[in-house]
């Protein structure tokens, strides 16, 4: 017990920010109970309305997802026919949006734009068409960032996808209290450049317009691309996509609530291209796989893939996510990542490893989990530090990068 008290009061110092004013808690991977808290900047509200009677879901609806995204980021375009252009207006939205723009601003300063500048001199790796992300969240910026040219997205992660939310019929009330938890939701990124496991548990699953797909809309509409069409789905039995209708969902307590999966499309303007994105909400360890094998019969249909993983809780390090470790090094080209990906000693073999910034130790929560192949090859390449935060980082602030490309 004193060990672990020590091991918290290490973290806490590293992660705390001033001002803050509540506390969530992070929970790192859903087998293993180590907890941390960490400290929010934003004040608790008063909940503003009662829970509403429970409506059928409608997944074909006459609303245009552009729209939604608009909204969604700040970004609404004057529309005096729609019912949503009053509540624009409004008190509630003024204060989401200004919120929005403020971490959004953060964001951009510390992770965003120095990352897109170091890419655009560092990274000259070539990679695949299509991407894949474990444990991921609802993480867009890091993987549309890293690979920009990419058509096809596939994202994991413990949290369900939900749905769109068309807000037209809600409340003025229930818009409100919906958008205040999405600011929560998105707040903790803009902060840390990742996402808090146990903040997205209370915020995500649980807020009014639950699930990871209105945050990933969101995101869409703050990095400039165009939505086109958000739809539900699973992955059946046999390994393939399947497109749930609305009877599907209202007759299914599981989907109804949102334990979905989602298709998105989208387009980005700059380049004219359509590119597809799959959220998948599976369990990836060994016992996951033994539950839902099409999972992995899906992932195996993907054939060659880039991949990135950004504080990724040391998952693939326990041996209780030995399948997705070896489908990963076996049919990944390109990885990039921090130090919570796969190990080095389990690269060096068939990839190529270049390393970027200060590797030291890991944060105190994994203290057993110090790589010493990685700090080997930081003495060995003396790499310069990077200027934006990726991932935990490590116990004195510094953050690294490592890129794998496998050799041919």
């Amino acid at each position: 017990m004193t060990t672990r008290i020590f091991y918290v009061l290490l973290i806490l110092p590293a992660l705390f920010f001033e001002g803050c004013k509540d506390e969530s808690m992070i929970a790192l991977g859903e087998n293993y109970p180590k907890q941390i808290i960490i400290p929010t900047n934003r004040e608790k509200k008063p909940d503003l309305v009662l829970p509403e009677p429970e409506k059928p879901i409608v997944t074909e609806t006459n609303y245009d997802p552009l729209k939604i995204s608009n909204f969604l980021s700040g970004k609404w375009v004057e529309d005096r026919q729609d019912t949503l252009n009053d509540f624009t207006k409004s008190k509630a939205y003024f204060s989401y949006k200004d919120n929005l723009e403020r971490d959004w601003l953060l964001y951009n300063k510390v992770a965003l734009v120095p990352f897109k500048e170091w890419l655009g001199e560092n990274f000259k790796f070539q990679y695949s068409e299509t991407i894949l992300y474990p444990f991921s969240g609802p993480d867009l910026p890091n993987v549309l960032t890293i690979y920009p040219n990419a058509s096809k997205y596939v994202m994991i992660g413990l949290e369900p996808a939900g749905f769109l939310p068309e807000f037209r019929m809600d409340s003025d009330e229930k818009k409100a209290k919906g958008l205040h938890e999405l600011n929560s939701s998105l707040d903790s990124i803009s902060r840390l450049n990742f996402f808090l496991t146990n903040k997205m548990k209370v915020n995500i699953t649980s807020s009014i317009y639950s699930g990871t797909t209105p945050v990933m809309v969101a995101y869409l509409g703050l990095l400039g691309f165009e939505p086109l069409s958000v739809k539900p789905i699973i992955i059946d039995t046999t390994g393939n996509i399947h497109y749930l209708t609305s009877e599907e969902i209202n007759s299914d307590a599981g989907y109804k609530k949102g334990h979905v999966s989602t298709e998105i499309q989208f387009k980005d303007p700059k380049s004219n291209q359509n590119k597809v994105l799959y959220y998948l909400t599976a369990n990836v360890s060994n016992q996951g796989f033994e539950k839902e094998p099409h999972i992995m019969t899906f992932l195996k249909s993907l054939g060659k893939f880039s991949s990135t993983f950004k504080a990724a809780s040391f998952l693939l390090h326990y041996d209780n996510f030995t399948k997705m470790k070896s489908y990963i090094l076996e049919n990944a080209d390109l990885i990039v990542m921090d130090d919570t990906g796969p190990r080095i000693k389990d690269l060096k073999l068939d990839f190529d490893i270049k390393v970027y910034g200060i590797y030291t130790r890991p944060i105190a929560l994994w203290p057993n989990m110090f790589q010493s192949d990685l700090k080997e090859l930081h003495t060995l390449q003396k790499p310069k530090e990077i200027p934006f935060k990726y991932g935990y980082g490590t116990l004195n602030k510094t953050y690294h990068l490592i890129i794998a490309q496998k050799n041919k």
